[in-house]
């Protein structure tokens, strides 16, 4: 974490900062499903020493869990690894504009709304719907209660999907992303028992170059992934390699096993070594 905010320095003096990890459902932690408690408390005690701010941590699970945001985090030990700072944002949301092509609005977590800082900590993991889970797709939980639910009947494919999750994760674009890459999730996420060692960290203060780097490690081509188009349309980032600075080695991992998405995701076997991601660490 020292390195992290070495290369990724944030000014948190007197600020409202928020502490996003992925808590898909209650669960034990080493399912691999959540980000791992060591790492949100590795984060939390970080930001402790950088001065005086105020410090929330919080989650709006998924899946089986809607609303269950106390006992999800209690579970998995992330409680514990708040150190005093989590809260309950899914108990006071805000209506905000959305895409009209999907919804008119949405309810947002007001705690996302009041961050002056928003820390997302993404876990390295395989989506039946997405592929990869990473930067962007851990922002949808940014919405909280069953709303998720609905937004996935709302969009209908996978490739409405991914366009809608861009659409949220512009609502409020974290300013940095710190990856649990230790234990991966390999197969049909983001909820497998197919872990994979890993043991890495990666960080970066761009959404897009990240989850490239994540796809590219997975063995997928980034440019197949339709949210990660839409993203670079939009000015969010750069997923081409050859434009992305990395600090550190990116090797894919071998025989990664990915789901498919809709017939269109390929294997990327290429050995990539010597490159690192513009503002991405590995």
């Amino acid at each position: 974490m020292d390195r992290v905010f070495e290369h990724f320095p944030l000014k948190l003096h007197g600020k409202r900062v928020l502490i996003k990890p992925n808590v898909l459902r209650a669960s034990h932690w080493n399912e691999g499903i959540v980000t791992h408690p060591s790492v949100l408390k590795a984060v939390v005690k970080k930001i402790e020493t950088m001065g005086p701010a105020s410090i929330v941590v919080g989650d709006n699970p998924g899946l089986f869990n809607y609303g269950a945001n106390e006992e999800s985090f209690e579970k998995t030990g992330l409680m514990d690894a708040a150190c005093g700072y989590y809260e309950n944002i899914g108990n006071d949301s805000v209506k905000v504009d959305f895409n009209p092509d999907f919804l008119p609005e949405v309810s947002l977590s007001k705690a996302v709304v009041d961050a002056d800082i928003l820390i997302s900590l993404p876990k390295f993991k395989t989506h039946g719907l997405t592929v990869i889970t990473g930067a962007i797709k851990n922002s949808y939980g940014f919405l909280p209660g069953a709303q998720k639910a609905k937004h996935h009947k709302v969009a209908g494919t996978p490739q409405r999907f991914h366009e809608m999750l861009v659409d949220v994760f512009q609502l409020r674009v974290p300013d940095l992303f710190i990856v649990d890459a230790v234990i991966g999730i390999k197969g049909n996420g983001p909820a497998s028992p197919d872990l994979r060692d890993i043991g890495l960290i990666l960080a970066s203060d761009n959404c897009v170059a990240l989850d490239a780097v994540i796809a590219v490690m997975m063995g997928c081509e980034p440019g197949l992934l339709r949210f990660l188009k839409k993203a670079k349309e939009t000015g969010l980032g750069e997923y081409d390699l050859k434009k992305i600075e990395i600090l550190g080695e990116l090797k894919p991992l071998p025989d990664f096993k990915i789901p498919p998405l809709g017939g269109e995701a390929i294997m990327h076997n290429e050995t990539i070594q010597g490159m690192l991601l513009d503002r991405t660490l590995l």
